[in-house]
């Protein structure tokens, strides 16, 4: 979350993530007596995810370096037709290493370049398989 792919690539790969998912509501009810959707549950999610690839090395080229990204999500368990299990949510990702992208006819000098989070801070949209707790 967070990286564009091939952000870094390499023949070997290292990746670690923690997350802590809470429930927050408890509702259990269908939406209505004929249709086939059923409510579950809210839950929040706290995460951090790192990682870093390596084994090509070009000279002169340094080694890429460990990638992290802390964030936030918020989900909501649901039953659709009986049997498929969703947990559809949004959620914010913080990606800390993330380098500004160089955008095709930018004429903005360097010298107002600054560290101001303009793609640090993402939102973002996620489905995932239902979690009951």
């Amino acid at each position: 979350r967070g990286y564009d792919a091939n952000t870094e690539i390499g023949t070997d790969v290292a990746k670690v993530g923690v997350s802590y998912r809470f429930p927050i509501l408890r509702f259990y009810r269908g939406v209505t007596s004929t249709m086939p959707m059923y409510w579950q549950q809210i839950f929040g999610e706290f995460f951090y995810e790192g990682g870093k690839a390596w084994g090509i090395e070009d000279d002169g080229k340094p080694q890429n370096k460990w990638l992290s990204t802390a964030g936030v999500e918020l989900n909501c368990s649901m039953t659709l037709l009986r049997f498929l299990e969703l947990a559809p949510g949004i959620g914010l990702a913080y990606a800390a290493d993330r380098e500004k992208r160089e955008h095709p006819g930018d004429d903005s000098s360097d010298s107002e370049s600054d560290d101001s989070g303009d793609e640090k801070l993402q939102f973002y949209i996620s489905v995932k398989s239902t979690i009951n707790f």
